[in-house]
């Protein structure tokens, strides 16, 4: 009954477990250093303990999917942080709600916690504050990466891997990932939103190069899936499909559950679209139920418009529509604007399918989703969508329309080396003409 002592022990076994993926451990460890703070008389070094094992515990039940408990976790660390009065603790917290938020599918809560971090005052010099506002950066750009508003989150992104440095580029800065892994695979993700896609893969290397050199499986993960999106999103389906596949072993392998949904639904996604539909629509209905049963809202929106992309290639066509509905009133509900924009493509897609007065609401679908994809720069789906427009006009021989926007594709995925697409449209010009 050393209490003191028992804290401390219990603290540092709690972070040993954590370092090498035995989070569920970690957990037992660090609720049991709780039980035995209760036993010390009340003093700011107990409300310090307090906040740092909850901080921890954060990090463990993150790693397991334990969200709501997470939660809990934090407002109890927020208010015991309030009382000391430290600014450090509490930009901890805020950056871990900030975390909290965006999973929960509340980007503008977390964009909210982000600004509160950054506003917080600080200490010229202190490596503390420095850290807290890397977190800040990188939580911030994962927000806004949420919400579609790419050209934000890459400006933060990137501000944040300045403040990292080369020197610090393996440090983990408290979270469960590589802080300057994590960083480049948002702006991998974002790249590849827009079209970027050479410099989402110098990114997309430079984060597996590095999570390798620490030999960190939970940043290798989200390097791998980061970059297979990326090679999805472009149509280098087999790339797609290699790195998508290494993540998910990852996940096994390290015992990092959290993060099979998010891997299962875009390696789903790569399957469908290289013809693979069976197996494709086993992985996204896995990573669409996965993601739902545990509250991981955020990018569920899309997840769940990929499911409708396969039901689609696999003539489904009543089933795509329930999900692609669902994916935009989940993307309007949680602000996920980019995501919207491929659920209204979709629903698009599906109406071409019908009658005669439901192409007509195609092409609506279509505008709609072609100019939200304009506003936030989305070139691919931008592309996409003059396609789809072109082939409308086509089969309604309206020829110039038609010419015009199979055009524009043809030129939108020559600018983008988006080879799996250009055969097809060129194809459509040539025999438009």
């Amino acid at each position: 009954e050393l209490w003191e002592r028992a804290v401390a022990y219990l603290g540092q076994t709690g972070a040993k477990a954590l370092s090498c993926c035995a989070s569920r451990e970690a957990v037992s460890f660090l609720e049991r250093g709780l039980q035995a703070l209760e036993h010390l008389p009340n003093s700011p070094q107990k409300l310090e303990s307090g906040v740092d094992l909850r901080l921890q515990l954060r990090n463990a039940l993150f790693l397991i999917g334990e969200s709501e408990k997470l939660h809990g976790y934090l407002l109890e660390a927020e208010s015991l942080a309030e009382k000391l009065g430290d600014h450090r603790r509490s930009g901890r917290v805020l950056n871990f709600l900030c975390s909290y938020a965006g999973i929960a599918g509340d980007p503008e809560a977390a964009i909210d916690y982000g600004k509160r971090v950054l506003a917080l005052p600080r200490q010229h010099g202190n490596d503390d504050d420095g850290a807290i506002d890397v977190v800040a950066h990188y939580y911030l750009g994962a927000a806004y990466n949420k919400m579609g508003n790419y050209g934000a989150a890459v400006d933060v992104l990137r501000r944040g891997l300045e403040r990292i440095g080369a020197e610090s580029q393996h440090e983990r800065f408290g979270t469960t990932l590589v802080l300057s892994v994590i960083c480049r695979s948002h702006l991998v993700q974002c790249l590849a939103a827009t079209g970027s896609f050479t410099e989402g893969i110098v990114y997309g290397a430079e984060s597996i190069q590095i999570a390798e050199a620490v030999n960190h499986p939970v940043s290798l993960v989200y390097a791998h899936c980061s970059l297979g999106v990326l090679y999805l999103i472009q149509g280098r389906l087999e790339e797609a499909i290699a790195a998508l596949q290494r993540s998910l072993e990852l996940c096994h392998s390290a015992n990092v559950p959290v993060y099979l949904p998010f891997v299962a639904a875009r390696l789903g996604a790569a399957y469908a679209a290289s013809g693979r539909i069976a197996e494709g629509l086993t992985y996204l209905e896995q990573g669409v139920g996965t993601s739902s049963s545990v509250g991981r809202v955020g990018f569920l929106a899309l997840s769940m418009a990929w499911l409708a992309q396969g039901y689609l290639l696999a003539g489904r066509v009543a089933d795509a529509a329930g999900c692609a509905e669902k994916a935009r009133d989940l993307a309007q509900t949680h602000k996920e604007r980019g995501h919207e924009a491929l659920a209204l493509k979709l629903l698009g897609d599906i109406a071409r399918r019908g009658e005669i007065s439901q192409q007509r609401a195609g092409e609506d679908l279509y505008r709609q989703a072609l100019a939200l994809a304009g506003e936030l720069k989305m070139a691919p789906l931008q592309a996409h969508c003059h396609l789809a427009l072109g082939e409308f006009y086509g089969a309604l021989e309206s020829i110039e329309a038609a010419r015009g926007e199979t055009s524009t594709a043809v030129a939108l995925y020559r600018n983008m080396n988006m080879a799996c697409w250009l055969p097809r449209a060129e194809a459509w010009l040539r025999k438009l003409s």
